[in-house]
């Protein structure tokens, strides 16, 4: 049986904890990276609903909205109405997802 002469080299401690937080940053910046697309994704889910707020404020302020009103506007409800606190006057409009996950609101004051 012949033997052969060629040595395998292991990898000394230092190289291996070189590629262990090599591999580590790599994953926490895909991590990083994939959480701000999401967070992307569902802002731009409400960019519609925050234009329609903005339409709606308008009507009101030109008189063509009658408070309260609520919508179902696509997959959101929109609830408006006003609120008065040491006679300062509010308008609250609520906006909430169909399922619940994304619930959120706009207080303008009224003069």
């Amino acid at each position: 049986m012949v033997r052969l002469n060629t040595k395998v080299k292991g990898a000394s401690l230092i190289e291996s904890v070189i590629a262990t937080v090599i591999i580590i940053v790599v994953f926490t910046i895909a991590s990083i990276t994939f959480t701000t697309v999401m967070r992307g994704g569902m802002q731009s889910n409400t960019f519609k609903v925050q234009n329609k707020l903005d339409f709606l404020f308008y009507k009101y302020e030109n008189g063509q909205l009658k408070i309260p009103y609520d919508e179902e506007y696509e997959k959101f409800f929109i609830k408006i109405f006003h609120t008065t606190d040491h006679e300062i006057t509010q308008l609250i409009m609520q906006v909430t997802s169909k399922d619940e996950s994304i619930k959120f609101e706009q207080k303008r004051w009224i003069e």
